[in-house]
Parts: C-alpha cells; sequence; structure tokens
C-alpha cells in the first residue's frame, strides 16, 4: 500500500528461501542492492510503512534474490505470481527497469 504495509498472505505453510513460512499475513519489504534485492517476509503486518523499530525476530524469511534487467521502463511498482507450478510460484517484483523474482514452495 501507498502508506501502509504492503502484505501477503498464505493460507498454507509455505517455504521461502529455505525458510519454513507459517500461514499466515506477512508485511513484505525490500532492500534494493546493485546487484540483488533482499526481499523480507516480516510477522508484524501492522505496521504503518515501516516498523519504527525494526526487530529481527520477527523476519520470518529474507531472501537475496538477483537482478533481472527488464527490456522496458515499469513505472509503477508492480507485483506479479510467475512460473506458477502445482507446488510453487515466484513473488516477482518490477519497478523501472528492475524485476527480481523470490520463488515460494508449498507442499
Amino acid at each position: 500500500g501507498a502508506n501502509q504495509n504492503t502484505k501477503i498472505t498464505f493460507s498454507k505453510d509455505v517455504t521461502i528461501g529455505g525458510k519454513s513460512v507459517k500461514a499466515g499475513t506477512y508485511a513484505l519489504y525490500t532492500k534494493p542492492n546493485k546487484d540483488s534485492w533482499d526481499v523480507i517476509f516480516y510477522s508484524d503486518a501492522t505496521n504503518w510503512g515501516n516498523p519504527k523499530e525494526w526487530d529481527e525476530s520477527k523476519v520470518a524469511a529474507k531472501v537475496s534474490v538477483a537482478v533481472q534487467p527488464m527490456p522496458m521502463k515499469i513505472e509503477t511498482f508492480t507485483i506479479t505470481f510467475d512460473d506458477l507450478t502445482n507446488n510453487s510460484a515466484v513473488l516477482g517484483l518490477l519497478w523501472e527497469n528492475t524485476y527480481v523474482g523470490a520463488k515460494i514452495n508449498v507442499e
């Protein structure tokens, strides 16, 4: 959201970056770097934007994903679900000329 947390909800337990994440709602944060982005799933999704104090114990999963250049400019931050299979999907994040994808697995 514009000022509220961007949230993702899982109805079943999932695995992200090799880490088990329980079913529930998570705030989605990113830390862009030049060659990769950290994609963070934060268990406290009631913050207005960023938490006043970051609590590492509330990081349910953090994955570093490689930056993939886009052939065109994406003006609006966009979230997609890509490479869908019966037990996985890639959470795609697009902005400007960048795409990053965090794989989510489900049993």
